[in-house]
């Protein structure tokens, strides 16, 4: 099954919490979870256990525990666990900033789902809880609100890898000549309701089959993946391939302009037949789409357009892997240059670094950077603590060649407050850039209040460059800020926020970020060559 391994994954990851929420032994939770991004990253599906000999963080003991899970057993310990932990606390866990001592406090008191979590919170009956306050029942009726009307959706970039390994494993039958991914994900929207996929038939295909050999199961009148994603599959015929992609890609104001949707094999045809522009699916939502059906595009920038990543972290911090091999990576996907970003000392949840450890690190850069056949830029994510100043010394920030600041903490500061911490950010002379600068997580997290216009007023008198987060769960600065950011004249830097060579390939979601606010590729700085972006460096901030 395509499923397989995401299957595993989340299995892992789910006994990987219950046993922190059990406070059992630090050691095994980290393995369980190093595990589950293992098996999450494999590029094929897993269908034997044997195909785990030799892989780094897979033990025998959690070999036993995989060879389960692909028998379609649930393993002992995972099965222990679940009659020991009440599962609905696994909802719960999906409110940010609810972490496992939290989950055991709720569980000791016998507050075991999310309506009675709200109810507590509403008569004030949890800030006398260890670990909570009067700050967390307002911030966990705000984040249930949140999530409300968000626990339908998924995070699209998520989703489009389950997407693609469908369509993978759709192509393996004899009776499907196509297959392509349809409506929402088709548009790169941030969080999405389901997967959408085209289905090209050759005859003598038996659908109720198909849906079962992928292990898509009813419920509620919907299909879902084992995984859990709802998704919905759309068998055509060859002739109609192309004027079916439109009509499912959507939005139905874009589809509506077309009142008579010609019998088209490929899409390009009905744009044609309907004499108008071919406009991109990931810009059919925008409030020009119906006008580029009769004019000119803008020249958007495109993923081929990007030459460095500028923001990546290393095993130095809380990333999985060496400065060398995030670097190869990078090389691999043709970048001229890219900096490591790893955090500052006081996010010492992600073992921030200090100056020192920087220093040290700085020092392996260069050696590397005469090793490597790509440019390596020495780089932090420096913290924007709560007054607005820098988690580190301006003696160690004017070391570097490059300084992103982040807001990581006190989300909740009045928004005037917020504003002017991030100005003086932003007026420091060595902070380059911005990273996500909303603070938002899709589904999770709203962000922080802060007053935009002043904001972008400050970077565009200093200088200062916003980043594209291309994270699928951040997608920050949100597209539909963009065209503002340009109207200021605010430049921008798309970047993967990358803990791994696998986060490397969410630049993708960056660059459709910026296609759907319609920005250039003139605007984007890491589209510049490795001389026209050193160039741009040698220039001081105002």
């Amino acid at each position: 099954m395509f499923a397989r391994n995401l299957h595993i994954a989340n299995e892992l990851e789910q006994l990987a919490l219950l046993l922190e929420i059990d406070e059992a032994n630090v050691f095994k939770i980290r393995a369980y979870k190093e595990a589950s991004r293992v098996i999450r990253s494999l590029e094929s599906p897993l269908s034997s256990i044997v195909q785990l000999d030799g892989i780094k963080g897979i033990g025998p003991g959690i070999k036993g525990v995989v060879d389960s899970i692909i028998k379609g057993e649930e393993p002992e310990e995972l099965q222990k666990m679940r009659k020991k932990i009440p599962p609905s606390l696994l909802e719960i866990a999906r409110l940010p900033g609810i972490g496992p001592k939290s989950l055991k406090t709720l569980w000791q008191n016998d507050i075991l789902n999310i309506e009675t979590l709200e109810r507590k919170a509403r008569e004030h009956q949890l800030r006398d809880l260890p670990g909570f306050g009067a700050k967390s029942e307002f911030k966990i009726l705000s984040d249930l609100e949140l999530y409300r009307g968000h626990r339908d959706l998924y995070v699209g970039g998520e989703a489009l890898e389950v997407a693609f390994a469908l369509k993978e494993k759709l192509l393996e039958f004899n009776e499907v000549s196509r297959v392509e991914i349809t409506g929402e994900l088709r548009r790169y929207e941030p969080l999405v309701s389901q997967i959408e996929l085209l289905v090209e038939k050759k005859p003598g295909l038996n659908e109720k089959l198909l849906l079962e050999s992928l292990g898509i199961i009813e419920k509620d009148g919907k299909m879902y993946l084992i995984v859990g994603y709802q998704v919905e599959l759309h068998f055509v015929e060859p002739e109609n391939f192309g004027s079916e992609l439109l009509k499912t890609t959507g939005p139905a104001e874009f589809v509506n302009r077309f009142r008579e949707v010609s019998n088209e094999a490929e899409e390009e045809k009905v744009f044609i037949s309907a004499n108008y522009n071919f406009v991109p699916a990931e810009l059919r939502h925008s409030k020009n789409a119906l006008n580029f059906l009769t004019k000119e595009l803008p020249q958007l920038v495109e993923l081929a357009d990007i030459k460095g990543d500028l923001h990546m972290h290393s095993r130095y911090s809380d990333g999985a892997l060496t400065i060398k091999e995030m670097a190869s990576s990078a090389k691999s996907l043709g970048y001229q240059y890219i900096a490591i970003c790893d955090h500052s000392r006081s996010l010492t949840i992600a073992r921030g670094l200090t100056p020192e450890r920087l220093d040290k690190q700085g020092r392996e850069i260069e050696k590397l950077n005469e090793e490597l056949k790509i440019k390596i830029f020495k780089g932090t994510e420096v913290d924007i603590l709560k007054d607005g100043s820098l988690d580190f010394p301006e003696e160690t920030l004017a070391k570097l060649d490059w300084v992103i600041a982040s807001v990581h903490s006190n989300f909740r500061m009045d928004k005037s407050e917020m504003t002017k911490r991030l100005i003086k950010a932003i007026e420091n002379p060595y902070v380059r850039a911005i990273g996500h600068i909303s603070g938002r997580l899709l589904a999770k997290r709203s962000g922080y209040e802060f007053a935009w216009e002043e904001i972008l007023n400050a970077c565009k008198d200093t200088g200062t460059v916003l980043e594209i987060n291309a994270t699928p769960d951040r997608l920050d600065v949100p597209w539909e800020m963009l065209e503002t950011c340009l109207d200021f004249g605010v430049k921008i830097v798309i970047n993967t926020d990358a803990h791994s060579s696998e986060g490397l390939n969410n630049m993708i979601w960056g660059v459709m970020t910026a296609r759907r606010g319609l920005v250039p590729k003139e605007q984007i700085i890491n589209t510049y060559s490795l001389k026209e972006f050193k160039e741009w460096l040698k220039h001081k901030k105002s």
